[in-house]
């Protein structure tokens, strides 16, 4: 049924190129947030961006994964974040973001790949209403999109679907 599973239950995502691996706070989750964190949040000190991105994955508003092809190392972060401002459960508004890690060439297809997992998860399994893309700012990682709508959803899902071939 959609929107039962709970949130910070992320879950292993695979799709026919990429493997999307949950991350956890530890060390593992630290060591890619310091070598994200001028692609996410530049301009700000990279130990706040890290300690408060470590503390927002423990209190369960977000869900991370980190970016693989097949078993090799990771090539970046894919994250859904809860919006705070409506306090309703179940993730019913999140933000969607997607970074690479500096200095790697990242196929178009690969970035439709990524977003039809995680958007998968928010609107699917956690029934979100809303998923507003991320886009980098000087100021931080904050939305600057327009959301994409539960009722667009069937349609841009065709649509990457079509893109990475059926």
């Amino acid at each position: 049924m959609p929107g039962t599973e709970p949130a910070g239950t992320p879950a292993d995502l695979t799709g026919r190129r990429l493997r999307l691996t949950p991350l956890l706070p530890g060390d593992a989750a630290r060591a890619l947030l310091e070598e994200l964190a001028p692609v996410i949040a530049p301009g700000r000190p990279t130990s706040t961006f890290v300690e408060s991105t470590l503390a927002t994955m423990a209190f369960a508003t977000c869900d991370a994964w980190s970016i693989h092809r097949a078993d090799g190392p990771a090539l970046g972060l894919a994250w859904l974040l809860r919006d705070h401002r409506r306090r309703l459960p179940d993730f019913p508004s999140v933000t969607a973001g997607l970074a690479w890690l500096p200095g790697r060439r990242v196929p178009s297809r690969a970035v439709a790949e990524v977003f039809l997992l995680v958007l998968g998860v928010a609107f699917d399994r956690r029934g979100s209403w809303s998923v507003t893309p991320w886009q980098p700012a000087e100021d931080g990682p904050i939305p600057r999109a327009a959301p994409l709508l539960r009722g667009e959803w069937p349609a841009l899902r065709a649509s990457l679907e079509a893109r990475l071939g059926g």
